[in-house]
């Protein structure tokens, strides 16, 4: 049996498989023409309330994080 595609991609995965900087992909966000979405995992949020599942991201609040030639913000944490 066939797996169904996948419904989700990383953004550094979107970036490689389309041969641009993640830059590129927020930016095509910020002109309207693909969204950013987080999953997100349950965040108790009150006494009684608990959210979790998909939400939209703002392109312009992601901005920050990335500079036009891929290389990480000054501020940016790296995983090395």
């Amino acid at each position: 049996m066939q797996l169904p595609p996948r419904s989700f991609y990383s953004l550094t995965e979107i970036a490689i498989r389309w041969s641009v900087t993640p830059f590129d992909v927020i930016g095509w966000s910020t002109d309207g023409l693909l969204a950013l979405s987080v999953a997100l995992p349950p965040v108790k949020t009150g006494p009684s309330e608990t959210l979790s599942g998909l939400a939209d991201v703002e392109a312009a609040h992601l901005l920050p994080l990335f500079r036009r030639d891929g290389a990480p913000s000054p501020g940016s944490r790296s995983a090395a």
